[in-house]
């Protein structure tokens, strides 16, 4: 699927696409990092590799973490993220976004800019959403319109074309 030995903009885009699937959102086995209290998950493909970690604290909801994607060892985008939700939202919040992911919708690095079932909606905004720029806030609303969630978050490609 990856043009060998190239880095190009397509085949990063197919590495995200392709490892976000693979990853939180599609309930991939990840690994404990115990000194940080972190999980992690890996996926690596030709010479792409992603890896998505994040920490959690037992004493709130508030959640962090980073995604990283790079091409022989070089960090050539990135994402970071940072929020709260609820337990019991969780497994719709990875819904919509393995949604999003398995369209190949690129929202900011996460879910699209709308998506309801079974009573719950989701939203992103983002504020800037260029593959290689971008930020914004995805919330997830029950049917009462109380957030029951969120996350901000930004990220940046970190090679041009040529650079």
């Amino acid at each position: 699927m990856f043009d060998e030995n190239t880095l190009n903009v397509h085949d990063l885009c197919h590495a995200f696409f392709t490892g976000m699937l693979n990853g939180y959102a599609g309930n991939s086995k990840t690994s404990l990092i115990p000194e940080l209290a972190a999980k992690i998950m890996t996926w690596k493909e030709g010479h792409y590799a992603l890896v998505d970690h994040w920490q959690t604290t037992k004493l709130s909801r508030k959640s962090f973490g980073t995604t990283t994607i790079s091409f022989d060892d070089d960090i050539v985008w990135e994402m970071q993220y940072w929020g709260e939700y609820k337990d019991e939202v969780i497994p719709f919040l990875k819904e919509a976004l393995a949604a999003a992911y398995g369209d190949r919708l690129f929202c900011g690095g996460r879910g699209a800019y709308r998506f309801e079932k079974s009573g719950l909606l989701y939203v992103n905004v983002p504020s800037s959403n260029d593959f290689e720029d971008f930020s914004g806030k995805e919330m997830v609303i029950n049917g009462a319109g109380h957030v029951q969630g969120w996350h901000k978050y930004r990220g940046m490609q970190t090679w041009r074309n040529g650079k």
